[in-house]
């Protein structure tokens, strides 16, 4: 078969094409790829001051910078030595801020040099006669049981212990009702908190293997771990695992129905040239525009091909019995429209106001227009290669389609019978719900987190204010709510961020203390030699005090820069675009309740953030929204299959058997399921696609008995599959996989059933 010097042209500029494209989206790839599996990319632009925390400290709370350390006692090494000799390898590799064991904080510096300086501005410290008289009577009886060097000369320069108060009110001890040893005397308990915050999955994995290289190590046992960071590895790993085990496993099915549907081994690779060029230039554009790509975008955007897949497919079964330029001349016209009609409801993701969303869209409509271009230009060329099939079949008249619209209304009548029998919350807004992780795994993170007194992750206390020292003025405020809260045992401790930055007008009360002691100090002295003191022993304090007095009280605001302190100053109090706010950090929180009302009673302008209520609320509006952009994006494909192919009956059974698949599809899922996920309802814009596609084939003209036989090769094909794909997704251990392999799986059949024996020819 000779090919036309015309399309030999045409082909070699096409190819040249494709090939620069190919070499830039892989140079855009290797060097900007990065792979995240965090779950606020799929969090919508918020819209509450709740939701607007949510998004902001997702991720970047203290709670979520812990790791829960379950250690073997090793027999014949007390527990006190185990905690040492681990907490001390652990911080040496320079991954942990500190490691809590026991009744102490072992942190990577023991008072840092801006607390040390400004201790007396960090504290209310009683710098009168009588509060020190008061601090060196305990001060005595600690130093006549001290022998260390370095705490007498922490005495002798602050023995209040202020820069110690400090520290204290930053930390936590554990107070929960766990204990830091097992009630068997078996497991000993350590806490790792991770200089990476929990959402850098490259860091927190570099902390699991270490945690567990020096655990066994030490053991010869591995160590069980719990926390966000810890979950966020396993989850990557869960990911990666059952996308490459699923890919594989659908790339096999897929070429098995391909040589049973061709009987020729050269179709797969045909096939498979558009899908390639179309999932790397998908991978460039989104590597280019956003730089980190989520897992999800990767797992669901390389399933849009279920789609895409279609378009090679279709000419490659209308080549069977003609020349591939016959082929185009059958097939083109629907393809483009089909295509067209699917970009436009990706493209609708893209400004839904999500950054997972947007990914998808870039990645799907581009995969999509790079597919069908490449099958367009480059298949029918590569075509004429092959062996040219025998063909008997006889050319008959041309057949028209009839279309039965009872299938499509009987389609949305069975949707609104089987909606009675679904659940009432058919929504799923728990984005938690989700992960992989296995729920008993989160429940003994809870049981860890309480019993040990650990920052809670779901509860903080949030506060707004239209200036940084409105805000730590209202936040110095919440203290004695909080004090008392703590006497009613409705929580174990705080964390406050005025304990490391106070509000200005703390500063200079404090400030004024602190000059009326320096010009005291003759009154100091005698309070010493009153204790039988050397007032010279305590010369470093004197100093201080003198140095402090000529400080101005007005910090920088960056007092804590490149200190280990700086990472918690930022996301415990910050400007968002519009208000400072402030969080301050809860721990062992037992009634929620009861101290929302009480801090909302004292103090109306705060507010206790739920971030699971938050979380929901958000998606709630998110789905909302999304809906909203689909339905619009539902009648701009309707204006444009009206301008195409016009508004006479086929224009009518096409929207309608459109709608009954995808509202039948949805009310399906949502009884194997139990309910839908947003994840679901992403799904449900492929299957969308391909029943558009099916729709617009199966009525359209056909031009001969042989057309039509080989539009519905085509269609068997491409939903056979389709079908064995996300069948395959949906049997994953990931929820979300399997939300959307079964939402695509239901869809596919339904579309093909339903498009077929809806048009009759």
């Amino acid at each position: 078969m000779n090919v036309p010097a015309r399309s030999v042209r045409s082909y070699k500029l096409q190819a040249l094409m494709l090939a620069i494209l190919c070499i830039l989206s892989i140079i855009i790839i290797v060097t900007r790829f990065e792979l995240t599996v965090d779950l606020g990319y799929f969090l919508p632009t918020p819209i509450t001051d709740q939701e607007k925390v949510l998004v902001d400290r997702l991720g970047q709370g203290p709670g979520s910078w812990i790791l829960f350390i379950s250690v073997p006692l090793v027999d014949g090494q007390s527990a006190i030595e185990q905690q040492a000799q681990l907490s001390e390898a652990l911080l040496a590799t320079g991954l942990f801020s500190k490691i809590i064991s026991g009744d102490a904080d072992i942190g990577i510096t023991a008072i840092p040099a801006s607390i040390r300086e400004d201790r007396y501005l960090l504290n209310d410290v009683d710098l009168s006669e009588a509060g020190l008289r008061a601090a060196l009577l305990e001060r005595r009886a600690d130093m006549a049981v001290i022998a260390d060097e370095e705490l007498l000369s922490l005495i002798a320069e602050d023995p209040y212990l202020a820069s110690v108060s400090t520290l204290e009110k930053l930390s936590w001890s554990g107070d929960g009702d766990i204990g830091w040893i097992s009630p068997d005397g078996q497991t000993l308990y350590l806490v790792a908190e991770t200089v990476a915050p929990s959402f850098d999955i490259a860091a927190q994995t570099r902390a699991v293997e270490t945690i567990e290289a020096i655990v066994s190590a030490t053991t010869q046992r591995m160590p069980e771990l719990h926390g966000v960071g810890a979950y966020g590895v396993s989850l990557q790993d869960v990911i990666k695992t059952e996308a490459q085990q699923r890919t594989v496993l659908a790339v096999a099915a897929i070429i098995i129905v391909l040589l049973f549907a061709y009987r020729r081994w050269q179709v797969i690779w045909l096939a498979s040239i558009p899908l390639a060029i179309g999932a790397l230039t998908g991978l460039a554009a989104v590597a280019l525009l956003f730089g980190r790509i989520h897992g999800i975008t990767l797992a669901f955007g390389f399933t849009l091909f279920g789609v895409a897949v279609d378009y090679p497919l279709h000419l490659l079964s209308h080549m069977r019995r003609g020349t591939p330029e016959r082929s185009i001349e059958l097939t083109w016209p629907t393809l483009r429209l089909g295509a067209v009609s699917t970009i436009i409801a990706y493209l609708a993701l893209t400004i839904s106001g999500s950054t997972g969303l947007a990914q998808l869209g870039v990645f799907s409509a581009t995969g999509i227009v790079v597919t069908l271009y490449t099958a367009r230009y480059i298949l029918p060329v590569l075509y004429h290669g092959l062996p040219e099939p025998k063909v008997t079949d006889e050319i008959s008249s041309i057949h028209s389609p009839k279309f039965r619209h009872t299938f499509w209304i009987a389609g949305l009548l069975m949707t609104a019978m089987l909606f009675a029998l679904l659940p009432r919350d058919i929504w799923n807004n728990d984005l938690g719900s989700m992960s992989p992780i296995a729920p008993e795994k989160l429940r003994r993170d809870r049981e860890l987190r309480l019993g040990l007194g650990a920052p809670d992750i779901r509860y903080l206390v949030m506060v707004i204010a239209s200036s940084r020292e409105n805000v730590l003025q209202e936040t110095e405020r919440l203290e004695p709510l909080l004090i008392e809260a703590r006497r009613q045992n409705w929580l174990d401790g705080y964390q406050l961020i005025t304990t490391l930055v106070p509000s200005q007008m703390t500063r200079d009360i404090r400030h004024a203390h602190i000059v009326n002691a320096a010009k005291q100090t003759g009154q100091l002295q005698r309070v010493m030699q009153n204790l039988s003191m050397r007032p010279e022993a305590f010369q470093p304090f004197l100093d201080d005090l003198h140095h402090a007095a000529k400080k101005s009280s007005r910090a920088p605001v960056d007092g804590f820069a490149d200190t280990s302190l700086q990472d918690l100053v930022n996301s415990q109090v910050y400007f968002d675009g519009d208000d400072w706010i402030s969080l301050t950090t809860l721990f062992g929180l037992h009634e929620p309740g009861s101290l929302a009302q009480s801090i909302e009673a004292g103090l109306p302008a705060v507010t206790v953030v739920d971030l699971k209520a938050a979380s929901e609320s958000l998606i709630e509006q998110y789905r909302q929204r999304v809906l909203l952009l689909l339905g619009a994006a539902f009648l701009v494909i309707v204006g444009f299959l009206r301008w195409r192919i016009g508004s006479g009956s086929r224009l009518l059974w096409v929207c309608g058997t459109l709608l009954s698949t995808v509202f039948l599809t949805s009310v399906l899922t949502a009884l194997v399921l139990g309910q839908l996920s947003l994840f679901s309802l992403f799904a449900t814009v492929l299957v969308a696609g391909l029943g558009l596609d099916y729709a617009l084939f199966t009525s359209r003209t056909e031009v001969c008995l042989e057309s039509r036989r080989d539009t519905l090769h085509a269609l068997t094909i491409c939903a056979s599959s389709t079908l064995l794909a996300f069948l395959i997704l949906g049997f994953s251990s990931v929820p979300i996989l399997q939300a959307i392999g079964v939402t695509v799986a239901i869809g596919v059949a339904l579309n093909y059933v339903l498009t077929l024996v809806g048009s009759r020819q």
